[in-house]
């Protein structure tokens, strides 16, 4: 995956024995463990929002734009996610941009790859 000390964001590509964590095809945000990497492992924060090792395998690392990334790093009230919008911003950006999908924010943490970027946010 990407250098340790920037932002890092992968896509659930297994959920097996998870379903209630991760969602497949949702991109998650990885957090630098040296570690748990060394180990075969990704600390991931998940659905629950808060970071768990998880088997590295059960995710496909992507690179996305620095005005992405800067995005993701903002506070959701400044990035405009409290309000309904009829696009999901710059990770839908990144998911198109990377796969030529569309997708939508789905819960807290996440974007799932293939949904349409009309939904509204909650």
């Amino acid at each position: 995956m990407a250098g340790m000390n920037r932002a890092r964001f992968a896509v659930c590509i297994d959920n097996t024995d998870y379903p209630a964590a991760l969602d497949l095809h949702k991109i998650y945000r990885v957090l630098p463990d040296r570690e748990a990497e060394a180990d075969g492992d990704l600390r991931v924060v998940d659905e629950s929002g808060e970071d768990y090792l998880y088997e590295a395998d059960r995710f496909l690392a992507i690179d996305l734009p620095a005005s992405t990334v800067r995005a993701l790093n903002r506070p959701p009230s400044e990035a405009g996610l409290n309000q309904p919008s009829n696009h999901q911003g710059a990770m839908c950006s990144a998911a198109r941009a990377s796969t030529g999908r569309s997708c939508s924010r789905d819960g807290p943490y996440g974007y799932a790859i293939g949904r349409d970027c009309t939904t509204s946010l909650r």
